[in-house]
Protein backbone atom coordinates (compact mmCIF):
# COMPACT_ATOMS: atom_id res chain seq x y z
CA UNK A 1 0.00 0.00 0.00
CA UNK A 2 3.02 2.27 0.86
CA UNK A 3 4.46 2.00 -2.80
CA UNK A 4 1.22 3.01 -4.69
CA UNK A 5 0.49 5.49 -2.20
CA UNK A 6 3.93 7.09 -3.27
CA UNK A 7 2.99 6.29 -6.61
CA UNK A 8 -0.23 8.37 -6.23
CA UNK A 9 1.84 11.50 -4.62
CA UNK A 10 4.12 11.40 -7.12
CA UNK A 11 1.65 11.38 -10.08
CA UNK A 12 -0.11 14.25 -8.42
CA UNK A 13 2.92 16.38 -8.61
CA UNK A 14 4.14 15.04 -11.32
CA UNK A 15 5.65 17.54 -14.61
CA UNK A 16 3.91 15.07 -16.89
CA UNK A 17 1.06 15.88 -19.74
CA UNK A 18 -2.52 14.80 -18.77
CA UNK A 19 -2.67 12.11 -20.97
CA UNK A 20 0.68 10.58 -19.70
CA UNK A 21 -0.87 11.08 -16.01
CA UNK A 22 -4.13 9.59 -16.76
CA UNK A 23 -2.37 6.05 -18.12
CA UNK A 24 -0.15 5.89 -14.98
CA UNK A 25 -3.15 6.80 -12.28
CA UNK A 26 -4.68 3.88 -14.14
CA UNK A 27 -2.20 1.25 -13.82
CA UNK A 28 -2.23 2.33 -9.97
CA UNK A 29 -6.00 1.94 -9.61
CA UNK A 30 -5.60 -1.57 -11.68
CA UNK A 31 -3.16 -2.45 -8.69
CA UNK A 32 -5.14 -1.18 -6.19
CA UNK A 33 -8.19 -2.65 -7.30
CA UNK A 34 -6.57 -6.30 -7.40
CA UNK A 35 -4.95 -5.64 -3.61
CA UNK A 36 -8.63 -4.59 -2.53
CA UNK A 37 -10.13 -8.19 -3.07
CA UNK A 38 -7.22 -9.52 -0.58
CA UNK A 39 -7.89 -7.12 1.91
CA UNK A 40 -11.18 -7.87 1.76
CA UNK A 41 -12.45 -4.42 0.57
CA UNK A 42 -14.51 -5.48 -2.33
CA UNK A 43 -16.53 -2.20 -2.57
CA UNK A 44 -13.33 -0.02 -3.07
CA UNK A 45 -11.98 -2.36 -5.01
CA UNK A 46 -14.75 -2.91 -8.02
CA UNK A 47 -15.06 1.00 -7.95
CA UNK A 48 -11.17 1.30 -8.62
CA UNK A 49 -11.95 -1.25 -11.62
CA UNK A 50 -14.71 0.26 -12.98
CA UNK A 51 -12.80 3.56 -13.03
CA UNK A 52 -9.39 1.97 -14.79
CA UNK A 53 -12.02 0.34 -16.89
CA UNK A 54 -13.71 3.78 -18.03
CA UNK A 55 -10.26 5.96 -17.94
CA UNK A 56 -7.91 3.74 -19.76
CA UNK A 57 -8.04 3.61 -23.93
CA UNK A 58 -8.71 -0.01 -25.50
CA UNK A 59 -5.50 -0.48 -26.69
CA UNK A 60 -4.19 0.12 -22.95
CA UNK A 61 -5.32 -4.11 -22.53
CA UNK A 62 -2.49 -5.09 -19.69
CA UNK A 63 -4.15 -2.58 -17.58
CA UNK A 64 -7.26 -3.28 -18.47
CA UNK A 65 -6.94 -7.18 -17.63
CA UNK A 66 -5.51 -6.76 -14.97
CA UNK A 67 -8.71 -4.44 -13.52
CA UNK A 68 -10.70 -7.30 -15.33
CA UNK A 69 -8.51 -10.68 -12.79
CA UNK A 70 -10.11 -8.64 -9.97
CA UNK A 71 -13.54 -7.27 -11.07
CA UNK A 72 -14.96 -11.10 -11.44
CA UNK A 73 -13.92 -11.88 -8.07
CA UNK A 74 -14.93 -8.39 -6.25
CA UNK A 75 -18.24 -8.93 -8.40
CA UNK A 76 -18.55 -12.21 -6.85
CA UNK A 77 -17.67 -10.96 -3.04
CA UNK A 78 -20.24 -8.08 -3.52
CA UNK A 79 -22.86 -11.20 -4.35
CA UNK A 80 -23.13 -9.99 -7.89
CA UNK A 81 -21.77 -12.91 -9.75
CA UNK A 82 -24.36 -12.22 -12.59
CA UNK A 83 -22.61 -8.66 -13.40
CA UNK A 84 -19.03 -10.12 -12.87
CA UNK A 85 -19.51 -12.77 -15.37
CA UNK A 86 -21.56 -10.45 -17.82
CA UNK A 87 -18.69 -8.17 -17.83
CA UNK A 88 -16.43 -10.91 -18.08
CA UNK A 89 -18.08 -12.79 -20.95
CA UNK A 90 -18.98 -9.28 -22.91
CA UNK A 91 -14.93 -8.61 -23.07
CA UNK A 92 -14.23 -12.42 -24.03
CA UNK A 93 -17.34 -12.00 -26.53
CA UNK A 94 -16.44 -9.10 -28.46
CA UNK A 95 -13.13 -9.81 -28.82
CA UNK A 96 -11.79 -6.18 -27.20
CA UNK A 97 -8.28 -7.87 -26.24
CA UNK A 98 -6.34 -9.31 -28.72
CA UNK A 99 -3.17 -11.40 -26.23
CA UNK A 100 -3.71 -14.57 -24.92
CA UNK A 101 -2.23 -13.65 -21.87
CA UNK A 102 -4.80 -10.83 -21.41
CA UNK A 103 -7.68 -13.65 -22.36
CA UNK A 104 -5.83 -15.79 -19.65
CA UNK A 105 -6.50 -13.04 -16.79
CA UNK A 106 -10.31 -13.15 -17.40
CA UNK A 107 -10.90 -16.85 -17.74
CA UNK A 108 -8.46 -16.55 -14.30
CA UNK A 109 -11.16 -14.65 -13.16
CA UNK A 110 -13.84 -16.29 -14.04
CA UNK A 111 -12.24 -19.42 -12.44
CA UNK A 112 -12.22 -17.38 -9.35
CA UNK A 113 -16.29 -16.86 -9.68
CA UNK A 114 -17.16 -20.43 -9.88
CA UNK A 115 -14.81 -22.00 -7.53
CA UNK A 116 -16.39 -19.16 -4.95
CA UNK A 117 -19.37 -19.68 -5.77
CA UNK A 118 -18.82 -23.67 -5.66
CA UNK A 119 -20.14 -24.73 -9.50
CA UNK A 120 -18.06 -27.17 -10.19
CA UNK A 121 -19.64 -27.88 -14.02
CA UNK A 122 -18.47 -23.98 -14.90
CA UNK A 123 -15.62 -24.44 -12.97
CA UNK A 124 -14.27 -27.33 -14.59
CA UNK A 125 -15.78 -25.73 -17.97
CA UNK A 126 -13.35 -22.40 -17.24
CA UNK A 127 -10.59 -24.57 -15.93
CA UNK A 128 -10.17 -26.53 -18.54
CA UNK A 129 -10.51 -23.32 -21.18
CA UNK A 130 -7.58 -22.07 -18.94
CA UNK A 131 -5.68 -24.59 -19.25
CA UNK A 132 -5.91 -25.02 -22.94
CA UNK A 133 -4.82 -21.31 -23.74
CA UNK A 134 -2.37 -21.28 -21.58
CA UNK A 135 -0.91 -24.70 -23.12
CA UNK A 136 -1.46 -23.08 -26.77
CA UNK A 137 0.34 -20.05 -25.75
CA UNK A 138 3.29 -21.46 -23.18
CA UNK A 139 1.78 -19.10 -19.84
CA UNK A 140 3.08 -21.06 -16.99
CA UNK A 141 2.26 -18.80 -14.90
CA UNK A 142 -1.75 -19.22 -16.27
CA UNK A 143 -1.35 -22.98 -16.27
CA UNK A 144 -0.56 -23.57 -12.93
CA UNK A 145 -3.69 -22.22 -11.78
CA UNK A 146 -5.72 -23.99 -14.41
CA UNK A 147 -4.27 -27.32 -12.43
CA UNK A 148 -5.06 -25.35 -9.09
CA UNK A 149 -8.97 -24.87 -10.20
CA UNK A 150 -9.29 -28.62 -12.05
CA UNK A 151 -7.31 -29.70 -8.41
CA UNK A 152 -10.33 -28.21 -6.51
CA UNK A 153 -12.60 -29.47 -9.17
CA UNK A 154 -12.02 -33.34 -8.65
CA UNK A 155 -11.31 -32.83 -4.52
CA UNK A 156 -15.42 -31.43 -4.86
CA UNK A 157 -16.06 -34.34 -5.93
CA UNK A 158 -14.19 -36.54 -4.05
CA UNK A 159 -12.40 -37.74 -6.65
CA UNK A 160 -8.98 -37.56 -4.82
CA UNK A 161 -6.43 -39.45 -7.05
CA UNK A 162 -7.71 -36.90 -10.21
CA UNK A 163 -7.03 -33.95 -7.37
CA UNK A 164 -3.67 -35.21 -6.94
CA UNK A 165 -2.73 -35.48 -10.45
CA UNK A 166 -3.05 -32.06 -11.04
CA UNK A 167 -0.19 -30.96 -8.98
CA UNK A 168 1.97 -33.87 -9.92
CA UNK A 169 3.18 -35.95 -12.85
CA UNK A 170 2.76 -35.09 -16.16
CA UNK A 171 1.01 -31.66 -15.44
CA UNK A 172 4.15 -30.48 -13.47
CA UNK A 173 6.42 -31.95 -16.03
CA UNK A 174 4.19 -29.64 -18.89
CA UNK A 175 5.24 -26.67 -16.76
CA UNK A 176 8.56 -27.28 -15.76
CA UNK A 177 9.23 -27.96 -19.95
CA UNK A 178 7.25 -24.22 -20.39
CA UNK A 179 9.18 -23.12 -17.78
CA UNK A 180 13.19 -23.86 -19.09
CA UNK A 181 11.43 -22.60 -22.82
CA UNK A 182 11.15 -19.30 -21.26
CA UNK A 183 14.46 -19.42 -19.74
CA UNK A 184 16.04 -20.49 -22.59
CA UNK A 185 14.46 -17.01 -24.27
CA UNK A 186 15.33 -14.96 -22.08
Amino acid sequence: MKDLDRADRLLETSALNAREAVLLKAEVAAMRSNLAYWILKPSQGLDLAKQVLRDSPGGHECVRSTALLGYGALCQMLGKVRQGERVLWDYLDDGRLNSQSYLARLIFSMCIIHWSEADTRKLLKVATELRDVSLGNEQSWSLSFAHYFLGLFYYERNELTDAVAQSTGQHMEQLRISMLSLRRRG
